[in-house]
């Protein structure tokens, strides 16, 4: 995952970088005049219905209005885009980092709209401060409110997920111990541990509070047949044993669905 981060910040910054200098480097003047009067630009005509505003003169200025607040919309969307995708990549395993793949496609939509909100704070001559503020916080807020219920929902999957895969581990932990000791027991022995095997191996993994307590003895039991094939005793009984309780647990687990 991490490597998939260091692609994004590689892209990140060179964005990022882009946008500054065109915020910055653009001129404010042409030919030794502010970018335009806007007045000037809409004959008598304009002038009138400006002049109707009590305004003389609309003059556009580059850094007035709400520049720095559309400024500071887009720099915030930047940064909420790099931390979402940095715990988004940091998380190592692959399935609850797919799990976390929303929160880069949410942060992705909502950079793209700040850029979009915070261009038009920007580009809007003379913009109220208010208003630039107004609809940064907007956007703020819903992106927050979406990405803390993507990471909301990819947490309660990722936490059954983890929960399913303790619930099932115990007999498959013992299915492969009881492989293992199959493959290295004695010819006399396999014909005895073959049973387990092949009972234990199509029993449902999903333990229950209701098979808990049989579990417990199969794992006691099967101990037992271990300790016994290595001081090479008979396992016969053991092995019948542990086979009924095998039984027993598959029954429960079949009456508790």
């Amino acid at each position: 995952m991490k490597k998939q981060f260091k692609t994004y910040l590689i892209t990140w910054a060179v964005l990022f970088v882009i946008f500054n200098l065109i915020c910055f480097l653009t001129p404010s003047e042409v030919d030794g005049m502010t970018i335009f009067k806007l007045a000037s630009y809409l004959g008598q005509g304009g002038i009138e219905m400006v002049s109707k505003l009590g305004i003389s003169d609309v003059v556009y200025n580059k850094y007035g209005g709400a520049f720095f607040a559309g400024y500071l919309m887009i720099v915030i969307g930047f940064a909420a885009q790099l931390v979402c995708t940095y715990f988004a990549c940091k998380e190592e395993n692959s399935q609850k980092f797919f799990y976390k793949l929303p929160l880069i496609t949410i942060s992705y939509t909502f950079l793209t709209i700040s850029e979009v909100v915070g261009i038009a704070c920007i580009i809007v001559p003379d913009l109220p401060l208010w208003a630039g503020v107004v609809l940064m916080a907007a956007v703020a807020v819903v992106e927050f409110i979406m990405l803390a219920k993507a990471n909301a929902a990819a947490e309660i999957i990722s936490e059954k997920d983890d929960e399913i895969k303790a619930r099932t581990s115990l007999i498959k932990d013992i299915t492969g111990e009881v492989k293992d000791l199959l493959d290295t027991a004695t010819e006399e022995n396999k014909k005895l541990i073959k049973p387990v095997y092949e009972e234990i191996r199509y029993s449902d993994p999903m333990s229950s509070v209701e098979t808990e307590y049989l579990e417990k003895l199969i794992q006691e039991k099967f101990i037992e047949i271990k300790i016994r094939v290595k001081d090479n005793k008979a396992v016969k009984k053991e092995c019948d044993e542990l086979v009924a309780l095998i039984k027993d647990r598959n029954t429960k687990c079949k009456a508790s669905k």
